[in-house]
């Protein structure tokens, strides 16, 4: 074959291949039914055909930032828009979408370096962006900086500038007017998804969050790439109590490519309030490690820690809770911390700051004030427990418990007190032991005997409350008594093994058949009881005859 020859077949071969290769009309062409059948994917293909065929056609570009927005990528979506940007776009064209992104993004800087000042650029379009700036400085509880952006006139009249009024009133403390304001935009246009988003906010701040609740899941339909708004979602559903909706669509996040430490802290705060301690543990320890560090994680990753008995763990979190940070709530946890690793002068230190008292507070402070007493600190222990007596409405538990705290300091106003609550409190076996135990502390022997026979005779007493009294009498030198009760409640299945064991323990009026036959007893119910095997243990001769 001859050159000429081969130059003509090599020019056939490349116009037939040229022949077989679709223009950027047809590949748009391609795309624009692919869209509409919304097969995205192969839209997406198409387009990049399309730009590979028309490198600097900015049209192309902002097609394919179109379709990468509808299939949730973020990212790629901004970076065609950046390139459509570079190739001459219209910025009326880009802008809008832009400056969307970058808000979805919480990307601040980025926003912020959108400069508009000598760019002929349309009103409406600096609103926007304007809105989308305000909007995240909020967020992000810049308040100063979104204060001086509020003070700067409006461009237009347009939807967003109508947001960034409404988002003025919320700054100033107007939440009611904002949501009025906000409705309103939406009753006239009912695809404007950013006024949903801040509707959204006003409802959550305005403790209104079942209404978030339904603007998000419209908002969610609408606007499917926002991965921002999916967390907020999760956040108002367990706010809901709706748990097992706000869990469904975590576990739905994660299995996604996008991943925030938002998702396993809000999982941790779920499995929490579901009780599932140590699974929560889990997910607030992938958060910490993942670097959440906020005054709420600090504060959840304490409650977790405290129920997991990790004390120490507890008090690394909630100590390094900001002043701004400090709520009624994560203090109490902070005690409760400080009392469980033997930290009780600081405990009652902190106990005594907190201007509110309630239950929960006096049951620490009990705690923490009996332990100092143990360590000699009465001084203090007195301190909390003046604080604790100041608090209305107490519980039984708790008024009981401040009672004896009152005799083991030497004021004997307290057995006053826990005979005032016998009397409100008849029926209830922890008002009676208190004063029992108060006349005891008094050294009021007599008294106490007396009121344990009066405790036993009352009518529909309780198993539990019979046993309770038989020890108590041995306490007061009463063997006859407790002997008689315990006898008695031997045949009582609910208390017979205590009764047996208190029977042996006391050896007396009982010959050494009798308690064999009780432990012979109990060890046949149940092999491993640790008393009976002990008692056991320390007799011989029991233990023999036992076999």
């Amino acid at each position: 074959m001859n050159t000429l020859h081969k130059i003509a077949v090599a020019s056939l071969v490349i116009a037939m291949a040229g022949c077989g290769q679709k223009t950027t009309t047809e590949h748009l062409s391609d795309a624009k039914q692919l869209i509409s059948e919304k097969n995205f994917s192969e839209a997406t293909i198409a387009l990049k055909n399309a730009a590979k065929n028309a490198p600097e056609d900015a049209d192309v570009r902002l097609e394919l930032a179109s379709v990468y927005l509808k299939i949730g990528n973020i990212e790629a979506a901004e970076k065609e828009l950046m390139m459509a940007l570079d190739k001459g776009a219209d910025i009326n064209l880009v802008f809008p979408t832009l400056g969307h992104l970058l808000f979805l993004q919480n990307k601040l800087e980025d926003l912020e370096s959108i400069d508009l000042e000598d760019v002929d650029v349309n009103p409406e379009v600096r609103d926007q962006i304007k809105f989308y700036q305000l909007y995240t400085l909020i967020n992000r509880s810049l308040i100063d900086d979104a204060l001086t952006l509020i003070a700067q006139p409006n461009a237009s009249n347009s939807g967003h500038a109508q947001l960034i009024d409404a988002l003025a009133l919320y700054s100033k403390g107007d939440t009611d007017k904002s949501i009025s304001l906000t409705n309103t935009l939406l009753e006239e246009d009912t695809d404007f998804n950013d006024a949903r988003l801040v509707l959204v906010k006003l409802y959550t701040s305005n403790n209104e969050a079942d209404k978030a609740d339904s603007v998000l899941r419209v908002y969610n339909e609408n606007v499917p790439y926002d991965y921002r708004s999916k967390l907020l979602h999760a956040r108002v559903l367990i706010q809901i109590n709706n748990l097992d909706d706000a869990k469904k669509k975590l576990t739905t996040l994660q299995s996604g490519r996008l991943y925030s430490p938002l998702q396993d802290q809000m999982l941790a705060q779920i499995h929490y309030l579901k009780g599932d301690f140590e699974t929560a543990e889990l997910n607030i320890q992938n958060a910490l490690k993942n670097g959440l560090s906020d005054d709420f994680t600090n504060s959840l990753a304490g409650a977790i820690f405290l129920k997991t008995n990790k004390p120490e763990q507890a008090l690394q979190r909630l100590s390094s809770v900001s002043e701004k940070g400090k709520t009624e709530n994560n203090q109490q946890l902070l005690i409760m911390a400080l009392v469980n690793v033997g930290k009780d002068k600081e405990a009652a230190q902190l106990l005594l700051e907190q201007e509110k008292v309630d239950d929960n507070m006096v049951s620490m402070m009990t705690l923490s004030a009996n332990k100092l007493v143990n360590q000699g600190q009465s001084t203090l222990a007195l301190e909390t427990l003046l604080k604790a007596t100041a608090v209305e409405d107490l519980n039984v538990t708790n008024a009981v418990n401040l009672g004896l705290l009152k005799l083991r300091l030497n004021d004997f106003s307290g057995l006053q007190d826990l005979k005032t609550i016998v009397e409100a409190h008849p029926s209830k076996a922890e008002s009676r032991l208190g004063y029992v135990l108060g006349l005891m502390k008094a050294r009021k022997i007599d008294s106490a005997k007396a009121e344990l026979n009066q405790w036993l005779a009352t009518p529909g007493i309780s198993v539990n409350d019979e046993l309770l009294i038989a020890k108590l009498m041995l306490k007061v030198n009463e063997p006859d008594s407790a002997i008689k009760t315990l006898t008695k409640l031997t045949t009582v299945d609910a208390v017979s093994r205590d009764a047996k064991i208190e029977l042996v323990r006391l050896n007396r009026k009982s010959d050494l058949s009798q308690n064999v036959r009780f432990l012979s007893e109990i060890l046949e119910q149940n092999p491993t009881d640790k008393l009976a095997l002990q008692y056991l243990a320390s007799k011989p001769r029991l233990s023999s005859a036992v076999g």
